[in-house]
């Protein structure tokens, strides 16, 4: 019982901001917390309440047209990962935003570092064959958004 308020709660609070609120409560101002901050969204509201509060708030147009491309990307790659696991159609809205992705890969903090361990690109490559596709279309290597503490 006490989750149930805690979700609604959090969909109360979620569903009053606007995107520009949205993403300051994201915090976009360093990626990984604001990787970990929607894998918790995600965790806490499940696949489907998620993806109507993304796409009902248009967050990703609004990143995309505020240039804010790097969170534009990872939640396009998320809510077209979601379509996928729960096979539902993928929204059309953001299909001229689909025909792009970011210049370089980004990886996940740590990696480069690996590789300066090992002292090869051994680590890059695994982080990529392990890649959720959705988000590598994006030319972002994310591959678990579930397994959050």
């Amino acid at each position: 019982m006490d989750n149930n308020i805690d979700y609604k709660y959090a969909m109360n609070i979620i569903d009053s901001l606007d995107c520009k609120e949205f993403i300051d409560y994201m915090d976009s101002e360093d990626f990984e917390n604001f990787k970990s901050n929607i894998c918790h969204t995600l965790k806490n509201m499940g696949d489907l309440p998620f993806l109507v509060i993304i796409l009902k708030k248009d967050i990703i147009r609004y990143c995309y047209e505020k240039n804010i491309l790097l969170e534009c990307y990872y939640l396009l790659g998320m809510v077209d990962y979601l379509c996928r696991v729960n096979d539902l159609p993928l929204d059309s809205l953001y299909n001229d935003i689909r025909k792009y992705k970011l210049e370089e890969l980004v990886f996940p903090e740590g990696v480069d570092f690996l590789c300066y361990l090992y002292k090869n690109n051994t680590p890059r490559e695994e982080f990529i064959e392990k890649a959720i596709p959705e988000f590598l279309w994006y030319n972002i290597v994310e591959s678990d958004v579930r397994n959050v503490a």
